[in-house]
């Protein structure tokens, strides 16, 4: 089993409104690439970067905060979570990474969809030019 497919798709199961989250990490890997390492897909936890607009209308997003609390308790039993979230200022994938168009859900998705995964690494592709 994919472990973070299966946090993004319980925490999109909470979500009753669209939300937009960059995921970083073994989480972006796993999902990001085809040929990520097997045990990326054994994360535990899935790391995301929130949208400094969207974090500034708090009230506007309850839902996201609401739906992380039960996805965490859902998902306990198992030692899965979804907790470590920063600002966009926080976390520096590129050197120009903010400026970067963002992909949003369709104006079609339905309610609680979670935008494409943004998967950023490097050190990822570095290492399968390693490997070939």
């Amino acid at each position: 089993m994919n472990n973070p497919l299966r946090i993004l798709q319980t925490l999109d199961h909470h979500l009753t409104r669209p939300a937009e989250i960059t995921l970083f990490g073994r989480a972006a890997l796993a999902l990001g690439y085809e040929d990520s390492p097997p045990e990326f897909a054994g994360s535990h936890d899935v790391d995301a970067i929130l949208p400094l607009p969207w974090l500034a209308a708090e009230d506007e997003n309850m839902d996201f905060w609401q739906a992380q609390v039960k996805t965490n308790a859902e998902l306990q039993p198992q030692g899965l979570y979804i907790t470590h979230l920063f600002r966009e200022l926080e976390v520096i994938l590129t050197p120009d990474w903010l400026t970067q168009q963002r992909a949003s859900p369709p104006s079609d998705a339905p309610a609680g969809s979670v935008s494409p995964v943004h998967a950023r690494s490097d050190t990822h592709q570095d290492d399968a030019r390693r490997r070939k």
